[in-house]
C-alpha cells in the first residue's frame, strides 16, 4: 500500500519530486475528473504533502496489521478515501482533491479504536516527527537542490555562449538543450513548492474519512473493538488516577 502511494508519484514526478500541474489535474478528484475517485489517493501536490501522508500511512497501517488482516487494512484505507472524497466533492463542486490523507484518517481512527494506547502515543510522536524534523529537513534539501540546478543552468548557458563564439554550432545546440532541461526542472520544482504552500487543507474531508474508518470497525470488527474498548477503559482509569494523585485533595 505504501509502495502504491510512493512509487507512482515518483515515476510521474521524476527527480524534481513535484508533479506537473496538468498531471496533477488529471489524477486528482473533482466533478470534472470523476475517474480520479481512486487515483486521487495516490496523487499529491508536493513532496511535503506526500511525506506527511506516507509516514502516518506506514505507522498506522503497521499498527492495524498487528490486530487485523492486511486485507481489512486495505479496505479501511480505500473505503475511507472513496466515501469521504465522494461526499466532499459532491458538496463542493469546485474543489479538487489530492492526497492519501482521507484514507490515512480512516486508519488512524480504526487504530485508536482497536489499540488506543499505542495509537495515541504514535499520533503525538508522528506529528512531532513530521512537523519538527521531516518538513524542515525536506524544505532545506529542496532549496539546496534548486540552487544547485540554477548554478548548473548558469554554467551551461555560459558554455553555450562560448561554443557559439567558437562557431561550434552543433555542440552549442546540444548544450542549450541540456540547459533547457535543467531550467525545466527548476521551474517545475519552484511551481510545485509554491502550489504546495497555497493548497489549503480541509478539516471536514478528514472527519468523513475518520468516520468511515470508525464505522468499518464498528460493523465488521466487533470482537477486536471490544478488546479496544477494554483498553480504553483501562487507559481512562489510569489517566483519572494520575490526575487524582496530582490534583486530589490531601488528607490531613
Amino acid at each position: 500500500m505504501c509502495a502504491a502511494v510512493a512509487v507512482p508519484y515518483y515515476l510521474a514526478a521524476g527527480d524534481t519530486f513535484y508533479l506537473q500541474s496538468k498531471t496533477l489535474a488529471v489524477f486528482s478528484f473533482g466533478l470534472q475528473t470523476p475517474t480520479g475517485v481512486f487515483s486521487y489517493l495516490f496523487t499529491h501536490v508536493g513532496l511535503l504533502h506526500l511525506v506527511g501522508n506516507l509516514v502516518p500511512l506506514i505507522v498506522f497501517g503497521l499498527l492495524l496489521e498487528s490486530v487485523l488482516p492486511s486485507l481489512d487494512v486495505l479496505f479501511i484505507f480505500v473505503l475511507s478515501g472513496f466515501f469521504s472524497g465522494l461526499a466532499f466533492v459532491l458538496l463542493n463542486a469546485n474543489v479538487f482533491l489530492a492526497g492519501a490523507s482521507t484514507g490515512v484518517a480512516g486508519l488512524m481512527t480504526a487504530s485508536t479504536m482497536l489499540k488506543p494506547r499505542k495509537a495515541i502515543a504514535l499520533l503525538l510522536v508522528t506529528g512531532a516527527l513530521i512537523f519538527f524534523l521531516l518538513n524542515p529537513a525536506i524544505s532545506l534539501l529542496l532549496n539546496m537542490r534548486v540552487s544547485g540546478w540554477q548554478a548548473e543552468q548558469q554554467q551551461l548557458q555560459q558554455t553555450v555562449e562560448q561554443l557559439q563564439q567558437q562557431g561550434r554550432v552543433g555542440e552549442a545546440v546540444q548544450t542549450q538543450a541540456q540547459a533547457d532541461a535543467v531550467a525545466q526542472k527548476v521551474e517545475q520544482t519552484q511551481t510545485g513548492l509554491e502550489r504546495e504552500k497555497q493548497t489549503p487543507t480541509d478539516f471536514s474531508v478528514h472527519v468523513i474519512g475518520a468516520l468511515v474508518g470508525a464505522l468499518y470497525v464498528f460493523f465488521f470488527k466487533k470482537t477486536a473493538l471490544k478488546k479496544g474498548a477494554r483498553e480504553f477503559e483501562k487507559l481512562g482509569d489510569g489517566v483519572f488516577s494520575l490526575f487524582e494523585r496530582a490534583f486530589g485533595k490531601r488528607k490531613v
